[in-house]
């Protein structure tokens, strides 16, 4: 069976016996299953909102380790596997604001198979993330997998001619790397601002009113406010009626996330229905 690893299927979809090899220093492993599955459809769905809930939720960094723990995919490979332009730039701004002194070791971080973000794009054929990752600068062209491939080797032998020869117009014998875009990272400091409400928290429902029963007769329920998805059994905060699914909140808040305020509290009643259900 093998490692299992290929440019066809992303290693957290697959079960298979963990590989040995030393873990890079700089690949994390702080979030539990579901927090990184949450991540991993994220960037499978192009789902931009979802990720940045996670970061702001849990603190979820670019450099986790999201496959199968010993196959070292980062969310920067799986970005770089669905070809996810703006995962990538906007894993790329937090890791400048939050590990500035390793962003290129981060942009180069290898997989089990020695597969860094950029050898992984260019054999899927992904010249959207290459053009991009080339822009910022950092990324080691001559990185070689463990079969000894560069990542125009690996374009060459999976078909995609377009990204290897984009990629060789870039190759310089003297250099190794190319000098990092402090550029591109002016305005990086914009990712931050984020904020997550979905309904003012200090809106007040009149218990009166008719619509309330027309959403609850009729409307359809909003999803759980961290991975967007209806499905399964969802809850809502006792304190502003926020709906969450356990499986996201997963014991790491500990304080409401909208009204901030302490020991937050799952519930299956619908206090809030304009805040539950939309027509």
């Amino acid at each position: 069976m093998g490692n299992c690893i290929s440019q066809k299927t992303p290693v957290f979809e697959k079960t298979c016996t963990k590989p040995m090899q030393t873990k890079p220093l700089l690949c994390l492993a702080k979030q539990g299953i579901s927090t990184k599955y949450l991540l991993y459809k994220s960037i499978q769905n192009q789902d931009i909102e979802t990720t940045k809930k996670l970061h702001y939720f849990f603190s979820v960094d670019p450099n986790e380790e999201v496959s199968i723990q010993g196959y070292y995919w980062t969310a920067l490979h799986y970005a770089a596997f669905f070809g996810s332009v703006m995962h990538l730039e906007y894993f790329l701004k937090l890791i400048y604001l939050k590990q500035k002194e390793h962003l290129t070791e981060i942009l180069n971080l290898p997989t089990v198979e020695n597969y860094t973000p950029l050898m992984i794009a260019a054999m899927n054929g992904k010249r959207v993330v290459l053009e991009l990752l080339l822009k910022i600068g950092g990324v080691k062209l001559d990185v070689k997998d463990t079969k000894g491939r560069t990542a125009i080797d690996l374009a060459k032998s999976n078909g995609k001619s377009n990204c290897a020869e984009f990629l060789e117009k870039f190759m310089n014998s003297k250099s190794s790397s190319m000098k990092l875009n402090l550029d591109y990272f002016k305005n990086a400091e914009a990712v931050l601002n984020y904020t997550p409400y979905n309904k003012p928290v200090d809106e007040k429902e009149d218990e009166d009113d008719p619509k309330n029963l027309e959403l609850i007769t009729k409307g359809k329920r909003i999803p759980c406010v961290i991975c967007q998805e209806d499905t399964g059994l969802i809850k809502y905060t006792r304190c502003c009626g926020q709906p969450l699914h356990s499986f996201c909140v997963e014991d790491k808040i500990k304080n409401c996330p909208y009204c901030k305020c302490g020991n937050l509290e799952l519930i299956n009643e619908i206090y809030h229905p304009q805040r539950a259900f939309e027509l």
